[in-house]
Order: structure tokens, then C-alpha cells, then sequence
């Protein structure tokens, strides 16, 4: 049997272990939410985050085939084909989108939405292509930009896991990447 004296002092510092480690749980808490909140305002990462909508007195008005986009473009106009089938249709779009990404098949588009086109500051008409993998759109999705100028294509790929995301292939100019940015956040 244990003597009273003892049991009492066995009892404060067990309470003061357990007191320490809140203590000591609490403040690595607080440290990890800083780094959190730190990193999310100033990684790469902060770029990706959803354009918010205009407030509504503000938004321009457009006719309901088109998208307002951002400074630098004309309205996207939304057409009635649909990517997958340009892209079928078409080699020298399939070709321009396979030499940037290499392991690029229709099945990545197999699920498309209508194409789109636009009119960058600098005059060069842009085909927008969009869609995802059957049956697997959550983190598939894949927005391309045709310059129709100089025929090159330019990708917007999303990229699920540890490392959400997307990425941007093709090195876009600032341009065409804020359209394709601004395209993937509006579908």
C-alpha cells in the first residue's frame, strides 16, 4: 500500500504532466495553423484558388452564348460543337495538343463540354476545348487553348493527391494562362 503523503504527490504531478502536454499540444496547434495560414497566402499554390465572381451591379453584361472574361480578351463565346468532336475532326488541333502533352488521347477529353472561342488584345483568335475522363472527372479535367495563329495548343491539366491542383503546359503567355486559368475556375 502506498503511503497517503505519497499518493497525494503522485496525483499534482501527474495533473502537472497533463497540464504540460495541453500546454505543449496547444502551441504546436497555433504554430501549424500559423504555417498554414502563412503558406496559403503566399505559396504558388495561392494563384490556383478560385477567381471570386464580380459583385453583381458591377458584372458586365453579356448575351447568354458568352462568358465574360478577364482584362485583355473579348467575351468568350460559346459555341455548339463540342471538343471532343473538333479535336476528332481535326488532326492539326490534336497534334498541336499531343506535342505538348505527349501521352494526351481523346479519351482525356472523352467527356467535353462546347468549345468556346476568343479574341486576345493582341487579335489572335483562341479555341477553348474542355472536358474530363468518363466516369472519372473529379481531378481530371483538362481546359486547352488553340492560338489559332500560330497553331500552337496550350493545357490547363488538374491534378489531384498531396499536390491538388493544376498544372499549365505549353508555357502559355500570361495571356492565354489567365484565360485558361479563368476558364477551368468558370466550368
Amino acid at each position: 500500500m502506498i503511503a497517503p503523503n505519497k499518493t497525494i504527490k503522485i496525483f499534482f504531478i501527474a495533473v502537472a504532466v497533463i497540464l504540460l502536454a495541453i500546454v505543449v499540444f496547444l502551441i504546436i496547434g497555433r504554430k501549424q495553423n500559423q504555417a498554414t495560414t502563412e503558406t496559403s497566402t503566399t505559396s504558388p499554390q495561392a494563384a490556383n484558388q478560385t477567381v471570386p465572381a464580380l459583385p453583381q451591379s458591377t458584372q458586365p453584361q453579356t448575351p447568354s452564348n458568352q462568358i465574360a472574361v478577364p482584362e485583355g480578351s473579348s467575351p468568350i463565346e460559346e459555341q455548339s460543337s463540342y471538343s471532343y468532336d473538333i479535336l476528332e475532326g481535326d488532326p492539326e488541333i490534336l497534334s498541336s495538343v499531343q506535342s505538348v502533352k505527349s501521352d494526351f488521347t481523346l479519351d482525356d477529353i472523352g467527356v467535353s463540354f462546347p468549345s468556346a472561342t476568343t479574341k486576345l488584345k493582341n487579335g489572335n483568335d483562341i479555341l477553348i476545348l474542355s472536358g474530363c475522363r468518363p466516369h472519372d472527372c473529379g481531378g481530371t479535367n483538362i481546359v486547352i487553348a488553340y492560338n489559332k495563329a500560330d497553331k500552337k495548343s496550350y493545357l490547363l491539366v488538374e491534378k489531384i493527391g498531396p499536390t491538388a491542383g493544376y498544372v499549365i503546359d505549353g508555357d502559355p503567355p500570361q495571356g492565354i494562362k489567365n484565360l485558361l486559368i479563368y476558364y477551368f475556375n468558370q466550368k
